[in-house]
């Protein structure tokens, strides 16, 4: 259905912020790789680890068969990493930045700044030019990727919240945090915009109230 679904948008790029995956020794990810094996002939396709991705690496055998399959499966791993994309006229910079784990703590607000993220994948290129899409998994910094600089950042970690109230505010988050500023939608500061996607997977809790799964599909449209 996700892949029917998908070759009828006829994407020019698929774009994933990760948590594909379970962080277990026994986690199956087949399925994963198959999915990715699928998308990638329909577009190119980017993906950058979540936090349950980057908690993979607690079983470092585990982690490595992962990310060697996931590379033969045809993906761009976006891991801290920036790739050039070109689509006719159009220039695309895409960054995907993988957070410490500490900024995934619970019931606590995590500070990371704009020099971290340089320090990762280096200063945003943009300008007329050039468009520059980041996958970052977490939206609460969502502030921190339009200082630095990302035309478009995309999100996800929060599941669209455990029950979203009127005008897609997210009343909880999954993770116990009242009223996220960043736990759905879209946000844009001047031509800058954040989008943080409910995604199509269950936290822990498998708990959603007036919140959908979803597929987000973008029209980019060129300003020439």
């Amino acid at each position: 259905m996700l892949l029917e679904r998908c070759a009828e948008l006829r994407p020019d790029l698929i774009l994933s912020s990760g948590d594909m995956i379970i962080d277990k020794a026994e986690t199956d990810f087949d399925g994963v790789l198959q999915l990715f094996s699928e998308l990638s002939r329909l577009a190119p396709t980017y993906l950058v680890n979540g936090n349950h991705e980057s908690k993979l690496r607690k079983f470092p055998a585990v982690y490595h068969e992962y990310i060697s399959k996931l590379r033969h499966s045809g993906i761009f791993l976006m891991n801290n990493r920036t790739e050039l994309f070109v689509h006719g006229r159009d220039r695309i910079r895409i960054s995907g930045l993988e957070l410490p784990l500490r900024t995934y703590r619970k019931l606590r607000k995590p500070s990371f700044s704009c020099e971290e993220i340089e320090e990762r994948i280096g200063q945003s290129v943009t300008g007329e030019k050039e468009y520059h899409i980041l996958l970052c998994h977490n939206p609460v910094f969502a502030e921190r990727y339009v200082e630095w600089g990302a035309d478009l950042s995309l999100c996800g970690h929060f599941h669209g919240g455990v029950m979203r109230l009127k005008g897609n505010m997210v009343a909880l988050s999954p993770y116990g945090t009242p009223l996220p500023r960043y736990g759905y939608g879209a946000f844009c500061k001047g031509e800058q915009a954040v989008i943080v996607s409910s995604g199509l997977g269950d936290h822990a809790i498998p708990v959603r109230i007036r919140n959908p799964k979803e597929l987000v599909a973008l029209d980019l449209l060129p300003l020439y």
